[in-house]
């Protein structure tokens, strides 16, 4: 897949698995309708951490022959009858991500917490509960449980991958983007997508940030310069996301205020919530830069963030931002617009 996935820092990786399979997690528990025992046991949300359960097993960067990668191992699904879990391995390559996974499920299950809770002589349930229950070497105790017959398989996959084209991202550094007239820091694990990724023009540039899957849709970053085309700052702001509703985007709702003045420039910070056409939530958090005739937005498009985090993000690349000048456009044949919206990454 195109998206670029940085194995740095390693506190922010884990942190991004986490929170990204967490909801994955419980969008799978309220999506699957409750089972009876669960409704005779009171079990009406997904387990979380007061319950002191993570539904990742582990996350641990791997060394390969020719790069490094990422291997996750997960649980999507926990509760009686049904105990899902997959590994994945993710690793950056040239082109983008290598991604490769393993999947298995139990319909038996409670096998492992068994053997746990017979390890406390008390009968209540050890600090160490899922430690115990998660314990690579229990697996030889239980070879046919789903996650003893995961984690062999990742290992019979890592014994066997070789890396031709790595392309690891560097730390956090600047970037060019002479198309959009700035250059700028991204935020920590963004990665600049090859030119033609997504159907857009050379001024709007996107980076990529990869929780769990190059299947899931990952955390877009994005710097776009937009001419006025005849009408003012604010008003060109509106008419983007106006725009939107001629790719199948419904606007909830869509609030510009004034940000703080970056120099001479005047800014705009924009928070836009709205939902495709599948039901699915679009959210968007920008800073708008007013540079006389043509603005330039950096935006951050993302599903399993907050929005205070997303606007912080933003706040800090726009900090960093340098101006350059805009290169003359090459004499050429009119770009033919996109065949698919901007935010369609199927």
């Amino acid at each position: 897949m195109p998206w670029r996935t940085s194995l740095e820092p390693p506190e922010l990786v884990a942190e991004d698995v986490e929170r990204a399979i967490r909801a994955l997690f419980e969008r799978s528990w309220f999506e699957t309708p409750l089972s009876e025992l669960e409704r005779n046991l009171g079990r009406t949300v997904p387990l979380g951490r007061e319950h002191g359960f993570s539904p990742v097993v582990s996350c641990d960067r791997v060394s390969l022959p020719g790069g490094d990668g990422l291997s996750i191992v997960y649980r999507s699904s926990y509760r009686p009858g049904s105990e899902v879990v997959t590994g994945r391995l993710l690793v950056p390559v040239k082109e983008g991500t290598f991604e490769l996974s393993v999947t298995a499920m139990d319909q038996m299950t409670g096998v492992r917490e068994a053997l746990a809770l017979s390890t406390s002589s008390s009968g209540t349930t050890p600090p160490n509960f899922r430690q115990i229950v998660d314990d690579v070497e229990r697996d030889a105790d239980f070879p046919e449980h789903c996650l003893s017959r995961v984690r062999a398989e990742m290992r019979s996959v890592l014994a066997t991958v070789e890396v031709t084209e790595s392309a690891l991202l560097p730390p956090q550094q600047r970037v060019s983007l002479p198309h959009s007239g700035v250059s700028v820091v991204p935020p920590p694990r963004f990665g600049l997508l090859s030119p033609g990724t997504l159907p857009m023009p050379a001024r709007h540039a996107s980076f990529s940030r990869v929780g769990f899957s190059v299947n899931e849709a990952p955390w877009l970053f994005e710097v776009l310069r937009l001419p006025y085309e005849g009408t003012e700052f604010e008003g060109s702001a509106r008419a983007f996301y106006g725009s939107w509703a001629r790719q199948g985007v419904i606007q909830k709702s869509l609030l510009l205020t004034p940000g703080p003045a970056m120099g001479s420039k005047r800014t705009l910070r924009a928070s836009f919530e709205g939902a495709l056409g599948d039901g699915s939530s679009l959210q968007s958090r920008a800073r708008w830069i007013d540079r006389g005739g043509e603005a330039v937005m950096l935006a951050m498009n993302v599903e399993w963030a907050s929005a205070e985090e997303s606007a912080a993000l933003v706040d800090s690349a726009a900090e960093s931002i340098e101006w350059l000048t805009v290169p003359a456009p090459a004499s050429q044949a009119p770009t033919p617009a996109p065949a698919r919206p901007w935010w369609r990454f199927w």
